[in-house]
């Protein structure tokens, strides 16, 4: 198995700089793993994540 090209930080900072508008520290988007090939990341939860009628909008998904 291959180790992956990019480590956490490196990964993170990439998105920083690549996606600022989606990738900041108020989105609550942490890279948990990275591994070849992919990655885990976990979006914390915001009240600001739902729609009327409570469902979860679906950028947020």
């Amino acid at each position: 198995m291959s180790t992956p090209v990019m480590t956490v930080e490196e990964v993170e900072r990439f998105l920083a700089a690549e996606f600022p508008q989606a990738f900041h520290p108020k989105s609550g988007l942490t890279i948990e793993e990275v591994w070849f090939g992919g990655c885990r990341v976990r979006q914390a939860y915001s009240d600001n994540f739902i729609r009327p009628g409570g469902t979860i909008s679906g950028p947020t998904m």
